[in-house]
């Protein structure tokens, strides 16, 4: 069973964050219909191949992000903005063929924050409420 498991660690950085951060992932096929995927700290998956056309599972996501800005438009020095969303929630995969998939996802948002500053020195925050969402999409490929 542990012979389908695959572990990793590093670094990573995203634009607009200072500093390289760790990162880690988990890559797990528990048995011919069930996996895990989990590049930490950003998402991890758990998902069960219903059938050739269907894929469902549960994801629990972080999705955070930095931008700088034009102080000369914003009056601060450094300004940035950056924010942190938590979400967790079902997903279905329908496969048409080999090449075309459609997605749909939907969950709660656990948590949402943005915030501006002058560098390090945070000048103001808002954390938003906690909202169901619902998305979905297609994409072409393997």
């Amino acid at each position: 069973m542990l012979d389908n498991l695959i572990l990793g660690a590093g670094l990573g950085y995203t634009f607009g964050i200072a500093f390289p951060y760790p990162v880690g992932i988990v890559q797990w096929d528990i048995n011919d219909r069930l996996a895990l995927n989990a590049p930490l700290p950003f998402f991890a998956t758990l998902s069960f191949e219903a059938s050739d056309m269907l894929d469902l599972g549960v994801k629990a996501q972080v999705d955070f992000r930095g931008h700088h800005g034009d102080p000369d438009r914003y009056g601060v020095d450094n300004p940035q903005l950056s924010y942190l969303n938590i979400k967790a929630g079902p997903y279905v995969q329908v496969n048409v063929g080999e090449y075309v998939h459609f997605n749909f996802e939907g969950g709660y948002y656990l948590y949402r924050r943005f915030s501006f500053s002058d560098g390090s020195d945070e000048k103001e925050s808002i954390t938003l409420d906690n909202v169901f969402y619902f998305k979905g999409g297609f994409y072409l490929g393997i």
